[in-house]
């Protein structure tokens, strides 16, 4: 397959366009709207986006969306955010784009395949470049003469099919896996509130039922029929309010002196906050070589100052600095204690009644209280969901790995020193 490429201004192959810009009141209502945060967070653009404006019909043709459009961010606080880039993949009726976007349209005749373009222009090579030329008073802004002195490499259609087609298998992998962690997710909420928010197994065996889904009979059986009051208010009769500390082992944390800390791998994994959170586990940046306070693997990780309750669960053994508290059931139910921690914590620097803390000491955790139910229903409930959490973990690890393969080769393929076939039909 012949891999020759073919350096190009953009100016050659593409037309420029800014985009569309109104006032506040135009937006929320009429039509699909492409906005900076769409640009800036995706590869590609969406299926949904993200706004509506009342664009008209003049509007709607100037500044519309088809497939092969490349879209730049054009201005921002830092070059770190500038040129940024979203291809689309197909037309998109009726859209339009934003006034801080620049649209780059292939010109006929030019042979761009778009989903090369996608990684073209988020390659580390056009990054460098876009940083190398833009210029930055208060903001970093990117212009049409800017953008002409820009270049493209292109190969071959045949061979930007070939690593379009490559580097989106697998991030397709990375958002499939994704779209299930979301769904498991989901569901195991979804069980924890209607067993321990809204008791409606109870409710259901009150008014007769001999069943609950998911719930397994002999623990639908045992339970009770009554609610009773509580601090928690009405709560099934046999479950009491415990603290914290008797639900939960917990480790504040304390960060050691930064001479320990490093980027190369050294030692132990460190957290002190949530900069480096992820969906369900952390990514692994700065480490230490000195031995702190220490969470194990399964431990939950929460961010005890602002933004207070954020939690995600330790992949491994780390230690734990200042801004984070390691908590492990008493019971070995850290599933169980993960929903129920999502639950209390359900907004950013809320405790369950929506109290607002910037930060919170131990002595405030450990005297926390919690609903403890009944042994059988709490065990019941892990043993149900810990299966999802476990695939959850197992889909987490694996989309890493494909995203850490990804930006291995996206370099490597764009200038040429890893090469893929081209399929053949």
């Amino acid at each position: 397959m012949a891999s020759e490429k073919v350096d190009n201004f953009l100016s050659d192959v593409y037309e420029f366009r800014s985009g569309l810009s109104k006032s506040g009141s135009e937006f929320g209502s009429g039509y699909p709207f492409l906005t900076f945060k769409d640009v800036f967070y995706n590869l590609f653009v969406p299926d949904e986006l993200g706004d509506l404006v009342n664009s008209t019909d003049a509007e709607r043709i100037a500044c519309d969306i088809r497939r092969g459009d490349v879209f730049l961010t054009r201005t921002s606080e830092t070059m770190d955010e500038l040129g940024m880039s979203c291809v689309a993949l197909r037309d998109v009726p009726f859209a339009t784009f934003n006034g801080f976007s620049k649209r780059l349209r292939p010109k006929p005749g030019s042979n761009i395949v778009p989903e090369y373009a996608g990684y073209f222009f988020r390659g580390p090579q056009f990054r460098r470049d876009v940083t190398a030329m833009s210029s930055l008073s208060t903001r970093a802004s990117l212009n049409n003469d800017m953008l002409s002195r820009l270049r493209i490499s292109l190969p071959s259609m045949e061979v930007q099919a070939a690593i379009g087609n490559a580097l989106k298998n697998l991030d397709d992998k990375v958002a499939h896996n994704r779209r299930i962690t979301r769904l498991l997710d989901y569901f195991a909420r979804a069980i924890f509130r209607a067993w321990f928010v809204d008791f409606e197994p109870v409710k259901i065996k009150a008014a007769g039922g001999n069943s609950f889904p998911s719930m397994p009979p002999s623990v639908f059986d045992a339970l009770s029929t009554r609610l009773i009051d509580s601090e928690f208010g009405p709560v099934p009769e046999g479950w009491e309010a415990k603290p914290l500390n008797q639900v939960a082992h917990l480790t504040m944390g304390q960060s050691p002196s930064s001479e320990f800390y490093n980027l190369d791998g050294d030692g132990l994994p460190f957290h002190q906050g949530v900069s480096d959170y992820g969906f369900r586990f952390p990514t692994h940046r700065v480490y230490c070589t000195t031995d702190g306070r220490l969470a194990e693997p399964r431990d939950i990780l929460l961010s005890v100052r602002a933004p207070v309750g954020r939690i995600n669960v330790a992949d491994r053994r780390l230690v734990l600095g200042r801004g984070l508290a390691g908590l492990r059931h008493r019971n070995a139910h850290q599933t169980f204690l993960f929903y129920q921690l999502a639950h209390v914590f359900a907004e950013e620097d809320a405790i369950g009644d929506g109290t607002i803390f910037k930060s919170v000491t131990k002595q405030f955790l450990s005297n926390m209280p919690f609903l403890v139910p009944t042994e059988n229903i709490e065990k019941a409930f892990e043993d149900l969901v810990r299966p999802f959490d476990e695939l959850v973990a197992t889909k987490e690890a694996e989309t890493c790995n494909l995203l850490i393969l990804r930006d291995y080769l996206l370099p490597r393929l764009l200038n040429g020193n890893v090469r893929v076939e081209a399929a053949h039909g």
